[in-house]
Protein backbone atom coordinates (compact mmCIF):
# COMPACT_ATOMS: atom_id res chain seq x y z
CA UNK A 1 0.00 0.00 0.00
CA UNK A 2 1.17 3.54 -1.20
CA UNK A 3 -0.98 5.95 0.72
CA UNK A 4 -3.49 5.43 3.67
CA UNK A 5 -5.51 7.67 6.43
CA UNK A 6 -6.08 6.98 9.55
CA UNK A 7 -7.36 8.27 12.60
CA UNK A 8 -5.17 8.13 15.85
CA UNK A 9 -5.23 10.29 19.06
CA UNK A 10 -8.23 12.83 18.10
CA UNK A 11 -5.96 13.40 14.66
CA UNK A 12 -6.60 12.93 11.12
CA UNK A 13 -3.63 11.56 9.43
CA UNK A 14 -2.60 11.42 5.44
CA UNK A 15 0.46 9.53 4.66
CA UNK A 16 1.69 8.43 1.39
CA UNK A 17 4.99 6.08 1.37
CA UNK A 18 6.07 6.04 -2.19
CA UNK A 19 7.98 9.03 -3.64
CA UNK A 20 6.59 10.72 -6.27
CA UNK A 21 2.81 9.75 -5.64
CA UNK A 22 0.17 11.47 -3.74
CA UNK A 23 -3.04 11.66 -2.10
CA UNK A 24 -5.72 13.63 -1.84
CA UNK A 25 -8.44 14.35 0.94
CA UNK A 26 -12.39 15.95 1.41
CA UNK A 27 -14.05 17.59 3.82
CA UNK A 28 -17.46 18.49 3.11
CA UNK A 29 -18.47 22.40 4.65
CA UNK A 30 -21.88 23.56 5.23
CA UNK A 31 -23.03 26.93 5.53
CA UNK A 32 -20.06 28.61 5.11
CA UNK A 33 -19.25 31.96 3.25
CA UNK A 34 -15.86 33.28 2.12
CA UNK A 35 -16.91 36.72 3.72
CA UNK A 36 -14.33 39.55 5.10
CA UNK A 37 -12.71 38.47 8.51
CA UNK A 38 -13.86 34.15 7.83
CA UNK A 39 -11.04 32.14 8.83
CA UNK A 40 -10.20 28.59 8.35
CA UNK A 41 -8.19 27.84 11.54
CA UNK A 42 -5.83 24.61 11.04
CA UNK A 43 -3.82 22.87 13.72
CA UNK A 44 -1.22 20.24 12.04
CA UNK A 45 1.90 18.59 11.82
CA UNK A 46 3.66 17.76 8.43
CA UNK A 47 6.63 16.00 7.28
CA UNK A 48 8.57 15.06 3.74
CA UNK A 49 5.87 17.05 1.99
CA UNK A 50 6.58 17.86 -1.77
CA UNK A 51 5.38 20.99 -3.03
CA UNK A 52 1.56 21.49 -4.16
CA UNK A 53 -1.19 22.70 -2.54
CA UNK A 54 -2.06 22.07 1.10
CA UNK A 55 -5.71 23.60 1.55
CA UNK A 56 -7.85 23.86 -1.68
CA UNK A 57 -11.22 25.10 -1.11
CA UNK A 58 -14.55 24.80 -3.47
CA UNK A 59 -15.83 27.88 -3.24
CA UNK A 60 -18.52 30.21 -5.90
CA UNK A 61 -15.65 30.23 -8.45
CA UNK A 62 -15.83 27.01 -10.80
CA UNK A 63 -12.77 25.65 -10.17
CA UNK A 64 -11.77 26.14 -6.50
CA UNK A 65 -9.54 28.34 -4.95
CA UNK A 66 -5.60 27.43 -3.38
CA UNK A 67 -6.02 29.43 -0.41
CA UNK A 68 -2.73 27.73 1.47
CA UNK A 69 0.35 26.46 -0.33
CA UNK A 70 2.42 23.44 1.29
CA UNK A 71 5.40 25.69 0.98
CA UNK A 72 3.46 27.54 3.62
CA UNK A 73 3.73 24.89 6.50
CA UNK A 74 6.16 23.70 8.44
CA UNK A 75 7.16 20.34 7.85
CA UNK A 76 8.96 19.79 11.13
CA UNK A 77 6.71 17.13 12.55
CA UNK A 78 5.89 19.64 15.56
CA UNK A 79 2.19 20.54 16.06
CA UNK A 80 1.38 24.16 14.56
CA UNK A 81 -1.69 26.12 13.94
CA UNK A 82 -2.65 28.87 11.23
CA UNK A 83 -5.20 31.13 10.50
CA UNK A 84 -5.96 31.65 6.96
CA UNK A 85 -8.13 34.75 5.76
CA UNK A 86 -10.45 33.47 3.08
CA UNK A 87 -11.48 36.61 1.70
CA UNK A 88 -8.08 37.92 1.44
CA UNK A 89 -6.63 34.79 -0.05
CA UNK A 90 -9.42 35.35 -2.88
CA UNK A 91 -12.15 32.48 -1.88
CA UNK A 92 -15.77 33.84 -2.97
CA UNK A 93 -18.93 33.07 -1.91
CA UNK A 94 -20.26 29.77 -0.32
CA UNK A 95 -17.89 27.17 -0.05
CA UNK A 96 -19.02 23.37 -0.21
CA UNK A 97 -16.05 21.63 0.75
CA UNK A 98 -12.25 21.88 1.64
CA UNK A 99 -9.16 19.56 0.35
CA UNK A 100 -5.78 18.77 0.92
CA UNK A 101 -3.12 16.94 -0.52
CA UNK A 102 0.01 14.63 0.36
CA UNK A 103 2.29 14.87 -2.20
CA UNK A 104 5.31 12.59 -1.01
CA UNK A 105 8.85 13.87 -1.87
CA UNK A 106 10.47 11.25 1.07
CA UNK A 107 9.00 8.66 2.93
CA UNK A 108 7.00 8.75 4.53
CA UNK A 109 5.34 11.68 4.03
CA UNK A 110 2.09 12.91 5.78
CA UNK A 111 0.32 15.45 7.40
CA UNK A 112 -2.28 15.70 10.61
CA UNK A 113 -5.14 17.79 11.54
CA UNK A 114 -6.79 17.47 14.91
CA UNK A 115 -8.27 20.93 14.09
CA UNK A 116 -10.07 22.38 11.25
CA UNK A 117 -12.42 25.29 12.14
CA UNK A 118 -14.25 28.34 10.45
CA UNK A 119 -14.16 31.58 12.85
CA UNK A 120 -14.47 34.86 12.54
CA UNK A 121 -11.53 35.35 14.73
CA UNK A 122 -7.77 33.84 13.90
CA UNK A 123 -6.31 33.12 17.31
CA UNK A 124 -3.57 33.92 19.03
CA UNK A 125 -0.20 33.55 17.34
CA UNK A 126 -1.78 31.96 14.26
Amino acid sequence: MTRSWASEDGAVTLRVWEPGKGMKFELPLRDVTAETGIYLVLRYRALNLAGGYAIWVYDGSAPGKEVLNVGELARDGQWHTVAVDLAARGARGGMRSVLTEVQCREEPAWISFDLLDVTDEAPPGA
